[in-house]
This record gives structure tokens, sequence and C-alpha cells, in this order.
């Protein structure tokens, strides 16, 4: 048999674009023998996707197949907890809020998302019910009484055989839970909760390919919708997770990931950069940013982080026997972390009023409620701080803008290039049917035609050698004769060719119909012309 240490790999396997599932299976139906173990089947977050062990050379091996370019061999790489401060824990703390003192539970959190700054019971009119928020964490402390019978089916990613029992020994995704769903210290306390343990007992640390099998499980529980899935955790930039989460948001699901605590570009991370996750940044007690956030274009939305309030499942996490585990106690927590619960709490309450709001959705009515550009610049671009969801309300539709200039399917460019004879004799024209739509002189010009039709262009010579001196300039197509060729040693050169120009406002251009030119050209001294 052979040692479990030879298995020192993981990869995470999937198809390229353009490939399908089946280059992953025959590449492990034909990897050496004895070289690779599947983990995990990921297929329905990743393209024929699975994630692997395997030995040096199995390791080897699929990276020269991942070469050919018909699929993706990436390294499971080590993720962490969203938390740079250790808990502080206790059974009912007094926190500061600025200059003033208040009572826990709620949380000083609570209290700034909920429309107002004051010591007054978090109370909020939508609770989340009905909604499955999903926690990608240390797992959660299911018999807090902080839950009370809202704890839904949850998995261990971690166990061989992917048990359904996830204790959390640690903490963090008790706190994190909590937040987003507590009864007293939660967003959304009417909201089920689902713990998905991807992070280990000890630091809150995991690997990618225990994410993406975390994430593979969330999109099979198709039965459990609407869903929001909240990851309190980042890592360096992984393809295969910002994969995971787009097909999360293909199937509906909404995506809320914690920004990081790098002090750097959210971008550079995963699952923070993913396009389609709501990307969560953190801030004090002060409406600051919190010291620790990273920050950047990948932050969609700015909620409360530090000395947050939560639930513990024991007094001095980590929980390491069972007479520690205890269904009442509290502590505090800081980081984007527990930014980021917030979050998916009032994801839950959109959900609740709209379970059929699609996550782009969800995040356009987020951004709408929050307060805007209080927070300092160093949360821009999304200068948003979040804010409660109280009523069904979409955001509000952008002005109209004034009608623009007419789209330009294709646009013809003339330049003309002339030898050491005077640039005044030369002059062009394009027309349709006898008719000049555009026309110019040795300067060039442009011009803009449909698809589909027949166009003249034609250069015309003055230098003395029997043409008509700019007739069609005057646009008296009929009693101007045909250019005609003449025998000289120079002769004109007409080189056109169609470019296809693509506007911003009308992608639709690129199916538009070729154009077909047809061209009569005159001796013009051994100049060059041509149309692009």
């Amino acid at each position: 048999e052979e040692h479990e240490a030879l298995f020192s790999h993981t990869l995470i396997l999937s198809a390229t674009h353009g490939h399908n599932s089946s280059v992953v299976e025959r590449a492990v139906a034909d990897a050496p023998s004895g070289s690779v173990r599947v983990r995990w089947h990921v297929p329905r977050v990743l393209t024929g996707g699975c994630v692997v062990a395997c030995t040096d050379e199995g390791r080897a091996y699929f990276e020269a197949r991942a070469a050919t370019g018909e699929l993706l061999a990436e390294r499971s790489a080590r993720v962490h907890a969203s938390e740079p401060l250790s808990a502080q824990a206790g059974l009912l703390p007094t926190l500061l809020r600025g200059r003033q003192m208040l009572s826990a539970p709620p949380s000083w959190g609570l209290d700034r998302i909920d429309g107002s700054i004051d010591s007054e019971p978090y109370a909020p009119p939508v609770t989340g019910v009905g909604v499955h928020i999903f926690v990608l964490d240390t797992g959660v402390h299911e018999t807090h009484i902080e839950f009370s019978g809202r704890v839904g089916e949850g998995r261990d990613i971690r166990q061989a055989a992917a048990s359904t029992v996830q204790v959390d020994v640690q903490s963090h995704g008790t706190h994190c839970a909590a937040t987003a769903a507590g009864a007293t210290v939660g967003v959304a306390p009417g909201a089920t909760i689902h713990g998905v343990k991807v992070l280990d007992d000890v630091f809150g640390d995991g690997w990618t390919g225990d994410i993406v099998a975390g994430m593979e499980w969330v999109i099979e529980q198709d039965a459990l919708r609407p869903a929001v899935v909240s990851m309190s955790f980042s890592g360096p930039y992984s393809y295969s997770v910002n994969l995971a989460v787009e097909r999360l948001h293909a199937a509906g699901i909404v995506s809320v990931a914690a920004a990081g605590n790098e002090r750097a570009d959210a971008c550079t991370e995963s699952p923070a950069s993913a396009p389609t996750a709501i990307t969560v940044g953190a801030t004090d007690q002060d409406d600051g940013v919190l010291s620790s956030s990273n920050y950047g274009a990948c932050v969609d939305v700015w909620a409360p982080g530090g000395l947050i309030y939560s639930a513990l499942p024991c007094s001095s996490p980590p929980c390491t026997s069972p007479s520690d585990f205890q269904d009442g106690r509290y502590g505090i927590k800081s980081g984007t972390s527990m930014a980021c619960p917030h979050v998916a709490g009032v994801v839950a309450q959109v959900l609740q009023l709209d379970p059929l709001a699609t996550p782009t959705q969800v995040l356009e009515r987020i951004q709408s409620a929050a307060l805007r550009g209080i927070l300092p610049s160093k949360a821009d671009p999304n200068n948003y701080l979040l804010q409660v969801v109280t009523s069904h309300t979409a955001p509000p539709s952008p002005p109209a803008l004034p009608p623009g200039p007419e789209p330009c399917p294709y646009e013809v460019e003339v330049s003309i290039v002339p030898d050491e004879w005077s640039w005044n004799e030369q002059y062009w024209e394009v027309t349709l049917e006898g008719i000049t739509l555009f026309s110019g002189s040795h300067e060039g010009g442009a011009g803009c035609v449909d698809g589909g039709r027949t166009y003249t262009f034609t250069i015309y010579d003055s230098y003395g050698d029997g043409e008509v001196p700019r007739c069609s300039k005057l646009r008296q197509a009929a009693r101007c004769p045909s250019t005609t060729s003449h025998t000289t040693a120079h002769r004109a050169r007409a080189i056109y060719y169609a470019h296809k120009r693509l506007p911003r406002a009308i992608s639709h251009a690129a199916s538009a119909p070729p154009m077909r030119h047809a061209t009569q050209a005159s001796t013009v001294r051994g100049g060059r012309a041509h149309m692009r």
C-alpha cells in the first residue's frame, strides 16, 4: 500500500476554454500508475473539474499535460481566515464606539448599518426568513443560542468522507455565522445557516482545493435556494477559485468575499478578485477604513469590521476538548472577515424581499441603499458604506442620456501619398448610384457607409492629361465623364479595403454584412492612394 506521505501535492484540474470534460478524464486515466488519487470531483464549478492528490511524478505528468493547453493544472494554494487580531472572549463586554460606550449585544456594527447611530436595539423589519446562508469557514457551533433551530445541513469538506458534522474548534466560523444571522448579534436573524468547513482548527488556514470542493457542494444543494455564500478568507489569486465563484453566480447564488487584511490591492487575491463576487472591505467605529483592510477597485462595498462582537463556541478558543464548548459565549474579532458576514446578512434581506433577484441585482440594491462618499478616499472608487435593506425597492434608473450620433457600421478612411508633383492636382470621391457621399483632396478624409452595397471610389487627375478638372466636386455627376487611363510612365494605384469599426455603442456591428467596392482609377503621376 502506498504511503500517504508520497501524495504530497494537490492539484486542481479543469478543462480549458474550448475543451470538454473528457480531456481531464483522459488525463487522469492516463496518469502513471500509483501517482494520483482523486479527492473531489467538482464538475459544476469547473469544466471536468477534479481535485487530485499526487506524487512528484504525478505532478510533473499533469503539468506536462497542462503545457499542451487542453487543461489547467493549478496547484492548491494556502488561504487564511481574514482576521488579523485574535479573539477577545467574554460574556457581555462593553464596546467602544468613537467616544460612546455601547452595551453589547448588539455590536456597534449593527448599530451603524441600521440607519442610525444610537444605542437602540437592532430590530430589522426584514430578517432574511427563507434565505440560506452558506458559511465557508472553520465550521459552526450549531447549538449556540444565537442559532436556535436555524442551522441547516452542513458539510466538513476536510474530512475524507465529507462528514455532515462540522465542529468549530477555532471559533472563526461561528463568529462570522452569528454576525450574518445570529438571533441577537446578527444582521439577518431569520435566515438559515449552513456551515461548510473548509478551514482548519488551529489558525483558520485552508487550501484552494478544499475551497473549490466546498463551492461544489453548495451548488449541488439545488433545493436550498435562494442562497448566499459567505467567504471570510483570502489567498493568492486563483483562476480556479474565481471561476468557481463565476459558476455560483451563473447558478443564481450570491457570493460575498472578504477583501483580505494585507493592506494591499484586493485585486491580487482570491476570491476577492473574482469579478462576480461582492467583495467587502472593513471599516472602524469612526467610519474610517480599518488599518489592516485591503482596498482598491475590486472592493464593491464597505462594512463594519473592527472590534465586532459576536458568538464564540467556547470562552478561550481553540476549543480543545468537549467540555470547552459552551452555547452562550461571545467575543470580539476584527478584520474583513467580520465585515463580510454583515454584507451576507443584508444579501439575505434582499433575497427575502425578492427571492428571484439575480446576484447582479442584489449588488445594485445594496449599493443603492448604502451611504455613499462618507468614507475616506482610500475607500474609492466604490465608496459605499453598508446599510440594511428594509423594502423591496429597485435601484433608481440612471438618467436618460441625450441621443448620440448615429452609429457608423463601416468607416472609410482615404489617404493619398503623392510623388514629387503638386498635391493640388489630386481629388477623390466615393459615390453610390451616381450620388457623391463624401469626397476630398490630397489631404485625404473619411466617411461612413453601410454594408451590403456597392460603392465607387474614384481618383481624379487635373494634371492636364485630358481629365475634366474637379467636375465631380460640383456634384454634377451626370456631366462628369468616367475617369480614363492614359499611356504614361506613372499609373495610379488604388489600394482599398473596408475597415470595420466597432464603437462601444453598437457591439452588434461585428455581425454586419460585408461591404463590396468597385473602383475606377486614373493616372495620378505615380502617387498612391488607399482606403481603409
